[in-house]
């Protein structure tokens, strides 16, 4: 769908392939695993029918991308049959319990039943985030207030469990996802972090609440700082976005601090604003040569507008 936002819907791939024709036939092929006859309703986690540790998952993030895909089909094609859709599965996560009555999400359920011990309790950032986006695309689709009211709702769970210092929207201390603490994350974690990075911003630039805007600044502020704080001084940066974090050298980790920069860049638009620096920085940190031979103006005393306007810059210079 990124490519439909980008090229049109008349937009072809290199193949001759339009990208809402790929992105038709994915939404195709995911309403294929929507199966009634377990769990009243919910699409599958994987199509492998064959593989005992997944064959019988329903997890909700699967379904959230399918809202979210639906939504997106709707803006792009008109046809509001995806939309309905992306409705009957919100409705059905919420039915399931896996969006629960106080906007905790869930992370899936086992067939044939989906109810009680089959429910999967364990939450994850990226569960919560990626419904939030979905809701959000819902509500640019059709109008509807109450799923930001809902998207709302899960955001606030999701800064309180992830993002204070205190259990609450308040303290806000950086985004951190629960392997951070033990030193557990997979390597698939930190793309988890891009993604909710991406959906902050995506309902940042929906809502219109300015109670919920001030609460995305926040997180995105604080957890920008602290990964610039840690990034080294050819700017490999961490997916670690709390106090104290160290640069990490791969691929896994650059992608959500890209991802959070474009989130920051939602807030801020995409102004390029004066980036002259303290002398010095707050922190007393002046300029640095990386190994590139690329000097390193000090960021740490910045704004978060300022170290984004910087970001552009340098992101210019390189494409």
């Amino acid at each position: 769908m990124s490519g439909v936002d980008i090229y049109g819907k008349d937009g072809k791939m290199p193949t001759g392939v339009t990208y809402l024709q790929v992105a038709t036939t994915t939404w195709q092929e995911m309403v294929e695993e929507w199966d009634t006859t377990t769990c009243q309703g919910g699409v599958w986690w994987s199509r492998d029918r064959e593989n005992p540790k997944t064959a019988n998952y329903k997890s909700t993030i699967s379904n959230s991308e399918f809202m979210a895909l639906g939504a997106r089909l709707t803006l792009a094609s008109g046809n509001k049959t995806y939309m309905d859709w992306s409705d009957r599965t919100y409705k059905w996560l919420k039915t399931m319990g896996l969006v629960t009555p106080t906007f905790h999400v869930l992370d899936g359920a086992t067939a044939p039943t989906c109810t009680g011990a089959a429910v999967d309790q364990s939450e994850w950032m990226f569960n919560s985030a990626l419904m939030f986006y979905a809701l959000a695309y819902m509500h640019k689709a059709s109008g509807n207030d109450a799923y930001l009211t809902d998207a709302a709702a899960i955001l606030r769970v999701m800064v309180s469990t992830w993002a204070s210092g205190n259990n609450s929207t308040s303290n806000i201390v950086g985004l951190a996802d629960k392997c951070e603490a033990s030193g557990s994350c997979a390597r698939d974690n930190p793309a988890g972090k891009g993604q909710t990075a991406k959906s902050l911003g995506i309902l940042y630039m929906e809502t219109k609440d300015e109670t919920v805007k001030g609460l995305i600044k926040s997180v995105v502020e604080t957890s920008v700082k602290n990964m610039v704080a840690a990034c080294d001084a050819d700017w490999w940066c961490p997916h670690t976005w709390t106090a104290g974090a160290k640069p990490a050298h791969d691929v896994y980790n650059q992608y959500p601090a890209v991802e959070l920069l474009n989130a920051a860049v939602a807030i801020y638009g995409g102004t390029v604003p004066n980036v002259t620096p303290p002398a010095g920085g707050s922190s007393g940190q002046g300029s640095s040569t990386g190994s590139n031979g690329v000097e390193r103006v000090g960021m740490k005393g910045w704004s978060v507008a300022g170290i984004v306007g910087a970001m552009v810059i340098v992101v210019g210079c390189l494409f």
